[in-house]
């Protein structure tokens, strides 16, 4: 039984393979019903090809309806196919330690913590020990980013400032960043406050803990100093 037309129905008709009810009535509703649970979404009339809906209401207006779904489900098939594709050729340039393709294929792919990896394992690699990257090729890479890209690389960056393990990544990148494009076309960039705003935290409380460390290291050597001159090695 399906409920929703307050007055006498006019016009149903079977669509979809008949698992869909399409009903008009004359309250001026028009009724999409899925036969499987009774749920109904509003349309009219559909021709053979049940491609297009066609309904009309009591101020002479008539409007069609087209069914895109199809068109919806081919072309998120094409982007994971897509997709795939390119996650194998992430696959592959990693492989052969391709570090210039893989960055702009994490970025491309929007996979922030895989492009983190690979920048870690490019600096303990350490090629070009010149570069602040590790590779002059990735350095001028991240130099010359286009405005959505440099603000999606902010935005990675302010995620693994989070993390102490990952800080010194997040760092380096930032370092290339801040000596790369002037303050003015920094501050330009949308959601570039909130992005500062949750750099800063983290950053100081990285540098504060660097701090301490030293602090701690020179304590360590001056003591093993003494003992040294008091055991007269």
């Amino acid at each position: 039984t399906f409920e929703g037309h307050l007055n006498s129905v006019l016009k149903v008709q079977f669509v979809s393979l008949g698992m869909q009810l399409l009903s008009a009535g004359s309250d001026g509703l028009v009724k999409l019903w899925t036969i499987k649970d009774n749920s109904c979404i509003w349309a009219l009339a559909a021709p053979k090809s049940e491609r297009l809906f066609v309904s009309g209401g009591a101020d002479a207006t008539f409007t069609v309806w087209e069914d895109f779904t199809s068109q919806a489900e081919e072309e998120e098939s094409r982007d994971t196919e897509l997709r795939v594709e390119r996650e194998q050729e992430l696959s592959n340039c990693l492989a052969r330690k391709d570090f210039v393709s893989a960055v702009v294929l994490c970025m491309e792919l929007d996979q922030p913590f895989r492009l983190l990896r690979v920048l870690e394992d490019l600096k303990k690699s350490n090629p070009e020990p010149a570069s602040t990257l590790g590779l002059q090729k990735v350095d001028h890479f991240v130099k010359t980013l286009d405005k959505t890209r440099l603000q999606q690389l902010l935005r990675y960056i302010r995620d693994w400032n989070t993390s102490n393990r990952h800080s010194g990544a997040a760092q380096l990148v930032l370092n290339v960043v801040v000596r790369s494009y002037p303050p003015s076309e920094l501050l330009a960039l949308p959601g570039i406050k909130e992005l500062i705003e949750g750099m800063m935290p983290y950053t100081e409380r990285h540098y504060a803990h660097a701090d301490e460390l030293l602090k701690r290291s020179h304590i360590l050597g001056f003591t093993l100093a003494r003992m040294d001159d008091f055991l007269g090695i």
